[in-house]
């Protein structure tokens, strides 16, 4: 459309551009290789000048006022007109004095509590970080007055099988005489054989499971392994295997009174993919890791991140994390 408009080409390609940009991020939200990561429009999150945008047309809708009102000062700048810059102040000026879109309602109070650690993924494997994991997830359970009790991603790194024999239960039924439920994070066992990065819920409402779908690439799964798979094994020394992708659509947990829709790590990232749980959801709960990358950089785009999600979709968001990172919004 932008192509065919008939305007002058200085003016035409001052909205072709921003098109041609939101294709791009567009397409990165594609395939097994997607990374949506650095979508412009999130830096609108929480209160830019564009984030009442959010709410209508996610990141990608304030990305493109952020991309149009710059080629609008470009053209101005060209030219070198200043009555031209009028018109495309108008967006942003509509943008800060727009009232913010509220399309849901409040579900009710949730006293929540977010377990973090302190350990980075790596510290967490030794067998005596594991016990006394074992013994932190449970005292969280049994001490906190919280309905609901959320762990990192991969809180304990080991399959249910690999627990001691009646751990799970136990704390099950710490958390059912609380009237609580517990997120853990941990190894899922497929059918397949393999393993799943997983959520586990257990307590008052029942157990549980979320399998993460978004998988990290080179880090969760190798692609292209026939070749790149078979290089990496020998330069590394040891077999990689590739974590299990998880069903594409996902029903919202019912955890705490409430139905939680979940992402894990980076999976906060896909608002597209995320939308359906979303909607059947009244509370969002995104499960991470931030001890393999210390940077404050990484923590605030993850921040900016989850509150673009919170503002598009419009639910209250709880992230809960090992070293860093752990919030309400």
């Amino acid at each position: 459309l932008t192509l065919q408009w008939r305007a002058a080409p200085l003016v035409r390609w001052g909205l072709v551009w921003p098109a041609l940009w939101l294709l791009i991020e567009w397409s990165f939200s594609l395939g097994d290789l997607a990374m949506p990561w650095l979508r412009l429009g999130q830096l609108q999150a929480p209160s830019g000048p564009f984030a009442s945008a959010l709410p209508f047309g996610g990141a990608l809708l304030a990305g493109a006022c952020m991309w149009v009102t710059a080629a609008g000062i470009a053209v101005a700048w060209r030219l070198r007109h200043r009555a031209a810059l009028a018109p495309v102040l108008v967006l942003p000026a509509a943008g800060v004095t727009a009232a913010q879109l509220v399309w849901t309602e409040p579900a009710g109070p949730l006293a929540a509590r977010l377990v973090q650690p302190g350990l980075s993924s790596d510290q967490r494997q030794s067998e005596s970080a594991v016990q006394a994991l074992l013994r932190h997830y449970r005292d969280a359970v049994a001490n906190s007055q919280a309905a609901l009790v959320v762990t990192p991603q991969l809180a304990l790194p080991k399959t249910a099988a690999a627990l001691p024999p009646g751990y799970l239960d136990g704390v099950a039924r710490i958390a059912s005489q609380r009237q609580a439920d517990l997120m853990l994070g941990l190894f899922a066992e497929g059918q397949d054989g393999g393993l799943h990065n997983a959520v586990l819920s257990l307590g008052a409402s029942g157990t549980q499971r979320y399998l993460k779908h978004q998988l990290f690439p080179f880090g969760e799964f190798v692609p292209w392994r026939a070749w790149i798979g078979r290089w990496m094994n020998a330069s590394m020394g040891v077999a990689l295997q590739d974590t299990s992708r998880g069903p594409g659509e996902a029903e919202p947990l019912r955890v705490g009174g409430h139905r939680a829709a979940v992402a894990v790590c980076f999976e906060a990232a896909f608002g597209n993919a995320w939308r359906n749980q979303a909607a059947a959801a009244d509370l969002l709960v995104n499960v991470s890791s931030d001890g393999s990358i210390v940077s404050p950089q990484v923590s605030r785009q993850f921040l900016q991140m989850t509150q673009t999600r919170a503002l598009e979709f419009q639910k209250p968001l709880l992230r809960s994390s090992d070293v860093n990172g752990s919030y309400a919004i």
